[in-house]
């Protein structure tokens, strides 16, 4: 672009990130360099073009591109032929192993009508186990695990009726339950939505135990507003039009056109 770029062949920084006064750190020196003081006083020089700096990169770069100009020698080309069969069953077993992580963007859940952001995240086995209404908005960050316990135990399940929107940064967990959200709902920001529970016997770790199957489930009905923050636990029945207050745990039903709030949530008044 016919400009120049500018290398002072002394710094004036010295980089203290590395003095083991930081957390995690450990003494290094290899940042360093040698004479660099912040305070030093610096004198004022003519900057002129290095003509050897010039020639030696334009030397490099001339090297570059008539090395892609160079045709390979046909060894070359039967080793990187050959190499591809080697690579595919490798790149087969890195998809199996992350069949369960997909990231399910607007790309792949295509629905007519309703918005999934592409910041989203969805983990599931099927995604037949996923259903959204038209008109549904899905925000940046949520994250929604739609997982089930085995091909022979498939109780996961995410049902969204129409025109619902869901906010940013919520974490929906539809695995080893099933989360139904009626028509018209407004989910805000940072709400946590889970619908089953491990099984915690004495007998087993508690990450090696399956999901409970006793209130595997969360229901929230038509017309409900849920607040930002909140949490609503395994078997909770949410009736149509209440509204939860920013920041409650939901660990008991709620009744229809009802208002709760709190640790756990209490109804304070009616709409």
């Amino acid at each position: 672009m016919n400009g120049l770029a500018l290398h002072p062949n002394k710094s004036l920084i010295r980089n203290i990130g590395l003095d083991n006064t930081g957390t995690n750190s450990t003494p290094n020196e290899f940042y360093e360099v040698n004479g660099s003081n912040p305070n030093v006083e610096v004198n004022r020089v003519e900057i002129e073009q290095s003509v050897i700096g010039t020639e030696a990169i334009k030397s490099y770069y001339r090297l570059s591109e008539s090395a892609k100009k160079a045709k390979p020698n046909k060894l070359f080309k039967v080793v990187k032929g050959l190499s591809i069969f080697y690579k595919l069953p490798l790149f087969i077993l890195e998809l199996y192993k992350k069949r369960e992580l997909i990231i399910y963007s607007k790309k792949r859940l295509t629905i007519k009508g309703a918005f999934i952001s592409p910041l989203s995240t969805f983990h599931f086995d099927d995604a037949r186990d996923i259903n959204f209404g038209k008109g549904c908005y899905v925000g940046e960050f949520t994250t929604v695990w739609v997982i089930n316990n085995s091909k022979e135990v498939r109780n996961s399940c995410l049902i969204v009726g129409d025109n619902t929107y869901i906010g940013e940064q919520n974490n929906i967990r539809a695995s080893g339950g099933k989360i139904s959200i009626g028509k018209n709902c407004l989910i805000s920001q940072q709400v946590s939505i889970i619908a089953a529970n491990h099984e915690y016997k004495k007998e087993d770790l508690i990450r090696n135990q399956p999901w409970s199957r006793v209130n595997n489930f969360v229901s929230i009905g038509d017309d409900v507003w849920v607040g930002c923050g909140v949490q609503i636990l395994a078997g909770v029945t949410i009736g149509n039009g209440a509204v939860v207050a920013a920041g409650s745990v939901v660990t008991k039903d709620v009744d229809p056109y009802t208002i709760v709030a709190g640790v756990p949530a209490k109804k304070v008044n009616s709409r």
